[in-house]
């Protein structure tokens, strides 16, 4: 499917076609967007029958999307439970991503719905994490790559943007695996009690695990603070890893989390760095 897409959005004239995959027909007039499933920001994303439709605002060129659709086909193909893309489609002045559509609860709401199982919940959500750095997609980009080029194009003054940039923990081996980027609560869809999907992928990159799970931790303290050192604890008991070198990592994780912030988060985001 990505092939295909590729091809179409090379050509400006795509955005006068529909086409059909899998026996469905796709293109802007051919889809519903009756059902808004989620919002964020620039992005909304659409349920249409056994579709999700994920929109992107016109400031997102063709390229960025393509990338992320790229970056969600090559994690399902490793073998996670990953919503299959099935077609990139001109929606109004941008573009969305059109994907299978994945019936269940995010795990941020079965956890508010039923406090009772949080424990137990965000076991199988470090669990799923873990399985998530076990893969290996050595085409990504760099996880420390991404870091250091966000630091060198951050306000940040220079003398942080030289002290992150050579320091040792920028460039410490560690555990290399897949990085989501974005693993949180919201980004997990629980299918049943034994089946997860994960969703929102175009963060994701391939290097040191540390940085991922800094990532994680940052999202814990902006949207559960409570049960942030909680996690942190339990990835690095279930990962032994030092709940040091976690911290180390989250500085980056921060700069990272700056370069798409809203300016009501900014300050917050900065306090981890400086």
């Amino acid at each position: 499917a990505c092939a295909l897409c590729e091809k179409r959005l090379r050509t400006r004239s795509a955005k006068k076609r529909t086409f059909r995959v899998g026996g469905k027909d796709f293109g802007e007039n051919k889809m519903n967007y009756d059902r808004v499933i989620a919002v964020r920001t620039s992005k909304t994303v659409y349920r249409d029958g056994d579709s999700c439709i994920k929109t992107f605002d016109a400031d997102y060129s063709a390229e960025d999307v393509m990338n992320e659709a790229i970056k969600q086909e090559k994690a399902r193909k490793t073998g996670l439970n990953v919503p299959a893309v099935r077609a990139i489609i001109p929606v109004g002045d941008g573009w969305g991503i059109v994907s299978d559509y994945v019936r269940g609860k995010t795990i941020e709401r079965i956890v508010s719905e039923n406090p009772a199982e949080k424990k137990k919940l965000y076991s199988e959500f470090v669990d799923l994490q873990i399985k998530v750095q076990s893969k290996s997609i050595d085409s990504l980009q760099k996880t420390n790559e991404k870091i250091a080029l966000a630091i060198k194009r951050s306000a940040l003054d220079e003398n942080s943007k030289d002290k992150l940039l050579s320091s040792p923990v920028l460039s410490a081996k560690g555990k290399i695996g897949l990085c989501h980027g974005d693993f949180n609560p919201s980004n997990v869809i629980k299918r049943s009690a034994a089946e997860a999907y994960i969703v929102d992928w175009p963060h994701a990159t391939y290097g040191n695990v540390l940085f991922d799970a800094a990532a994680t931790y940052l999202w814990f303290c902006a949207e559960a603070p409570v049960y942030a050192d909680a996690y942190a604890e339990t990835y690095c008991e279930k990962t032994r890893s030092k709940k040091s070198d976690l911290l180390a990592c989250v500085p980056y994780a921060a700069v990272l989390r700056l370069a798409r912030a809203r300016q009501s988060e900014r300050e917050f985001f900065r306090s981890f760095i400086v």
